[in-house]
């Protein structure tokens, strides 16, 4: 990589480029996406082998995370659609809508079953923390696709001189 000639005077200058952080962030985002599967997956275990289970876990534990798992691919195709100019801008801008929306109802869906499930219930034996961890689930998959969506759609490389 051909840095630019410093114009400081100080020979402590350190410059990075941004291609460099672009691989720091995608090992970033799947360690988000695979620590938050990781979590819900360790309660869902952990509940079952607790003995009595405390919470049963339902269609209604799974389909928030893959909800925001499967607005993760429709997001990352639409943007890398946009840098296209085929004439197509709505179809693209719609695709990144309707995907960041399953992605967003996922989210508030895990928080809406910890809240309606796990908290609000009168019975007290049921510990919440399988809800808790669909709720860590569905967020870290969402800041790895955040993470991602940013990195994606930087086309130049930036020079940052510290």
């Amino acid at each position: 990589m051909n840095y630019p000639k410093r114009t400081t005077l100080h020979p402590n200058v350190v410059c990075f480029s941004f291609d460099k952080l672009k691989g720091v962030a995608v090992y970033t985002a799947s360690m988000f996406f695979s620590l938050g599967w990781w979590v819900f997956i360790d309660a869902l275990i952990s509940n079952i082998k607790s003995g009595e289970p405390k919470a049963y876990a339902g269609v209604e534990d799974w389909i928030s995370g893959v909800l925001v798992t499967m607005g993760m691919p429709i997001v990352l195709v639409a943007l890398s659609r946009l840098k296209e100019d085929d004439g197509s801008l709505f179809r693209h801008y719609l695709l990144f809508f309707i995907g960041a929306a399953i992605a967003m109802g996922g989210v508030a869906g895990s928080v809406t079953i910890l809240v309606f499930k796990y908290i609000t219930q009168n019975d007290r034996a049921v510990d919440p923390y399988l809800g808790v961890s669909q709720v860590i689930q569905s967020v870290f998959i969402f800041v790895s696709l955040i993470i991602l969506s940013n990195n994606t759609k930087k086309e130049r490389t930036y020079i940052y001189c510290v």
